[in-house]
């Protein structure tokens, strides 16, 4: 039987089967649907197409964390997906755990959802424990996520991997290039000057900007605020310097923040000045504390023409979305996940 297709002019009742609303994401709109809803489209996931399967995972995050739907509602979906489902999907899938867990920061909940989130990601790790020689290179790219969020959220297993492949210099260009990211990403004070002696060392800027961009990821608030330093040093290649405030902020905006403080008394950063009048806030802008409002905002009145600082407003409005996520999404998904 042909799935039926209903355009809506005005409303319409439905019975049966739980209604898909924007079908093959052919309209431009989100959609909100109760909790019960979901868990019942959350039951018929792996008969969707992949774009609807995309769509259903970006309007519950959308509207989860600013309120208009039930924030569980994204992992209900993400938790049914099927293991074999597309290496698309379930690289957003990884990407919104991602950004949940960073959302979280370091408080006595997030061991829980990231406990949560590793089963979820289990049954795909297993399916990608086997490498076919005629994968696309978006599975090879899923693999890699699952294996660096899996280490984030402390599989053990996963970093000790990571720290063997490390150390050996064996393994897959692609593997070698994950093991490194995960390594530094959980690097110690000794990890991190290592580190930043290979890239004093090597003549290779490729090589040099590589192991930059590694050692961005690290979660470290103190070695966050270190790295800031270098990033706008004469150890980084010209022209890096915005993407890796930018990564640095990814995992510690505060801490990048704080560091970045001085420099931004100091004059202007080696950065040109369009790009830092739109990087700045958008780092200003992952951090949820009241207190960067107005940082913000000072920054924009002193560096900043009147008629540029929409970047700033920008990030105001993302600051304030970080607080409602952080009142209001994550004690939902926290409940979510203490039903699990």
């Amino acid at each position: 039987m042909a799935p039926t297709v209903i355009i809506l002019r005005d409303r319409h009742a439905l019975s049966g089967a739980p209604p898909l609303v924007n079908a093959g994401a052919m309209a431009y709109a989100r959609v909100a649907y109760p909790e019960d809803l979901a868990r019942a489209l959350a039951g018929n996931l792996g008969t969707l197409a992949p774009m609807d399967q995309l769509n259903l995972l970006n309007d519950a995050w959308a509207l989860g964390q600013s309120g208009y739907a039930p924030a569980r509602n994204v992992l209900t979906f993400i938790a049914s997906l099927p293991a074999a489902a597309s290496a698309v999907v379930w690289t957003r899938g990884v990407t919104l755990l991602e950004t949940i867990d960073d959302a979280y920061g370091p408080v006595p909940a997030r061991a829980a959802y990231r406990s949560a989130a590793l089963k979820i990601l289990a049954p795909v790790a297993l399916q990608l424990n086997t490498v076919r020689a005629d994968e696309s290179s978006n599975v090879t790219r899923l693999r890699s996520r699952v294996w660096s969020a899996s280490a984030e959220f402390g599989d053990a297993a996963a970093l000790e991997r990571a720290r063997q492949i490390y150390a050996s210099g064996q393994g897959s260009i692609d593997a070698r290039r994950t093991a490194l990211e995960i390594v530094a990403a959980a690097a110690d004070n000794a990890l991190f000057e290592t580190l930043l002696a290979r890239v004093r060392a090597t003549t290779d800027p490729q090589e040099k900007s590589h192991v930059l961009e590694a050692m961005a990821g690290v979660v470290d608030p103190k070695l966050a605020g270190r790295m800031v330093d270098i990033a706008l040093g004469p150890d980084t290649p010209a022209g890096d310097a915005a993407n890796l405030l930018e990564d640095i902020a990814d995992q510690n905006p505060d801490a990048t923040w704080e560091a970045l403080r001085p420099h931004l008394a100091a004059g202007p950063l080696p950065i040109d000045k369009q790009t830092r009048w739109t990087d700045i806030p958008l780092i200003a802008g992952l951090s949820a504390r009241p207190e960067r409002i107005t940082d913000i905002r000072h920054y924009g009145e002193q560096d900043m023409p009147a008629d540029a600082r929409r970047p700033v407003d920008e990030a105001v409005a993302a600051i304030r979305l970080n607080q409602r996520v952080a009142a209001h999404a994550l004690p939902d998904i926290t409940a979510w996940v203490a039903t699990r």
